[in-house]
């Protein structure tokens, strides 16, 4: 997931990282939940579904890379489009098996759904591919196979 952090200051330079959701150990992800209140998947839903208090927790995330004596009132408020996270094809894939086992109303999911097609669509353009995605049951298909990390 790249992650780009645009403070807008004068003289504050952005920020960027990569974020992999599986690399979040134990104690980090137990903050996250109890920043944004709910469980670890859901705050990965709610990052793919856009939601600013998701991005706000992961922007706390990434400044404690850096600051770890930052707390999460501490994050600048921010304009929305002064942070941006943009996922692959391999880990909306992935969000999307996580999510499958999530509680949402059916608006919820439908919203959800729609959301998560459009965002494999870009990401698969953003990575050369043919941007082509659907869902066929529970499963979310596009026109390649995609190169998912084998186990180790």
């Amino acid at each position: 997931m790249h992650v780009e952090w645009d403070p807008e200051a004068e003289g504050e330079p952005k920020q960027t990282w990569q974020f992999d959701p599986g690399d979040v150990t134990r104690k980090q992800a137990t903050k996250i939940e109890e920043y944004y209140d709910g469980s670890y998947d859901q705050w990965s839903a709610g990052l793919m579904m856009g939601k600013v208090h998701a991005r706000a927790v992961l922007l706390w995330h990434m400044l404690a890379q850096v600051h770890p004596k930052i707390k999460f009132e501490d994050v600048p408020d921010f304009r929305v489009r002064q942070l941006t996270v943009q996922m692959g094809s391999v880990e909306i894939h992935d969000l999307w098996k996580r999510a499958k086992r999530i509680k949402m109303s059916p608006d919820q999911r439908e919203a959800f759904e729609a959301q998560i097609v459009e965002d494999m669509k870009d990401a698969l353009g953003r990575e050369g591919k043919e941007p082509e995605a659907w869902i066929e049951g529970d499963l979310l298909k596009t026109k390649h196979t995609l190169e998912l990390p084998k186990a180790a």
